[in-house]
This record gives C-alpha cells, structure tokens and sequence, in this order.
C-alpha cells in the first residue's frame, strides 16, 4: 500500500533519529581517539556552535579558519597542518562536522592518540 502522512511523518522522524545517534556516536568515538574530557568536549562545542554563523550545524572553512584565528595561538608548523588537514576534506571542506572539527583540533594540538 501507500503511507499516509503520519506514518511519512513517523518515517522521517525515526531517520533523523538514526542520522542523530550517527552523529553522537563518531563524536563519542573521535572525542575518545583524541583523548578529550567530556568538559574539553563542551567547550569546544560552545566554541563551535559560537563559530557557526550560518547556523547550519557543520563549519565551513572559513568559519573554521576564523574560530582557530580567535581561539588558538597556532605555531606556523600548527597553522600549516591545520591547512593541511582542510585540503584533505576535499569536497567536505565547507561541511565540518562537530567529529570532524574534534579529529582536526587534536591533530593539529598535538591530542591525537594516533
């Protein structure tokens, strides 16, 4: 048969649900690989929902560069490998996600466990 709009509606809502828990689980995940405390975690997302402008839940580049500008005092060797790790995101540079923000600070602060 066909889905009435509830049951659309219940759908969509358990997709989101599951895109969620996605979401939590590679931040639970990167946040243990770089060996950040749960308080660290909560200031860093303060930072980055602060850095969002366009409140779209993921940085740009740009948004990324300037929240590195204004809350990091960066080494030219950091800088260079924060550059680095952007480039490598290739089409998804403009679509950070708060894990992938998390991966770059700790490779770029010397936090990874890699």
């Amino acid at each position: 048969g066909t889905l009435g709009l509830n049951d659309m509606f219940w759908v969509v809502r358990l997709y989101s649900d599951i895109v969620e828990e996605d979401k939590l689980a590679k931040e639970v995940q990167t946040q243990q690989s770089m060996g950040f405390s749960e308080q660290q975690v909560a200031q860093f997302r303060a930072a980055f929902v602060e850095a969002d402008v366009d409140g779209s839940g993921e940085l740009s580049e740009q948004e990324i560069l300037m929240l590195f500008d204004d809350v990091a005092h960066l080494s030219p060797s950091q800088l260079a490998l924060l550059h680095s790790e952007i480039n490598r995101l290739g089409d998804r540079r403009d679509n950070i996600s708060f894990a992938e923000f998390l991966r770059i600070l700790g490779k770029v602060t010397g936090s990874s466990s890699d």
